[in-house]
């Protein structure tokens, strides 16, 4: 039975082999840990700054929604106030206009009458 090929061996240059391999083993696992440690924190941090700006672009956004729906109203509220102020001069204008005709054909009516009175009188 040789040393190479059995891993049961307990002679002391086998057995300080594996003992070598194994702290090898266990240096490279604890740097790998190490850096995995390092890498979380990162990772961590990275997150923990994502979520803090995530938060600020999410106030952001919410104030500047805000604005937007107070200049909406705002802007709806001057168009309304245009819309009447124009619907008020157009009823004006019309009413103006319409009291002219009236006036006019008043007096057209007014001058026939006196006509057919005049030519009644005379026949």
């Amino acid at each position: 039975m040789g040393c190479p090929s059995s891993k049961m061996c307990l002679s002391p240059p086998c057995a300080a082999t594996r003992r070598e391999e194994a702290l090898k083993q266990h240096k490279t696992l604890s740097q790998e840990l190490v850096s995995l440690r390092g890498e979380l924190v990162a990772a961590s941090s990275a997150c923990e700054k994502l979520e803090k700006a995530r938060t600020d672009l999410q106030t952001a956004y919410q104030e500047f929604v805000q604005k937007l729906n107070q200049q909406h109203q705002t802007d709806r509220t001057e168009l309304e106030n245009r819309l009447k102020d124009l619907y008020t001069a157009e009823c004006e204008k019309l009413q103006s206009i319409y009291i002219e005709e009236a006036e006019k054909y008043k007096t057209q009516l007014q001058e026939q009458f006196d006509n057919l009175n005049a030519a009644h009188e005379t026949t």
